[in-house]
């Protein structure tokens, strides 16, 4: 079976501006469904802001580099192989290490980039 080729998120300005150190890839190939599937790479020695997501989901898995998250008031340490599960409301961010990292990220219900859940505290 083919592999769907991984494509470039699109985001509006302002958001893509407040997360200029993190690329996306939609790897779910469907445009509709209950979730979507992002790759992302944010650069080494970068802190992407607090934000928080008033409906969705979101599961994060660590492919490879280093840094932590912190969620409400914990910190959670970030290496390959580690993953955070997000509920809706819960404020959180990432800061990255040497090395920057790379994860697949998923959200229930899916990305939209046109509007995206994603409200900055």
């Amino acid at each position: 079976m083919r592999r769907p080729a991984a494509e470039q998120v699109r985001l509006s300005s302002s958001w893509r501006s407040a997360f200029r150190a993190m690329a996306l890839s939609r790897l779910s190939p469907a445009r509709k469904g209950p979730f979507s599937v992002l790759r992302i790479s944010v650069a080494p020695r970068s802190h992407l802001p607090t934000v928080y997501h008033r409906k969705t989901w979101e599961f994060l898995f660590v492919l490879k580099g280093a840094g932590y998250g912190v969620v409400g008031r914990r910190r959670f340490r970030l290496r390959k192989g580690a993953s955070l599960f997000l509920p809706p409301r819960a404020p959180h961010d990432f800061h990255t290490g040497r090395s920057g990292l790379e994860a697949l990220v998923i959200f229930s219900p899916r990305f939209d980039e046109a509007r995206p859940d994603v409200v900055r505290v």
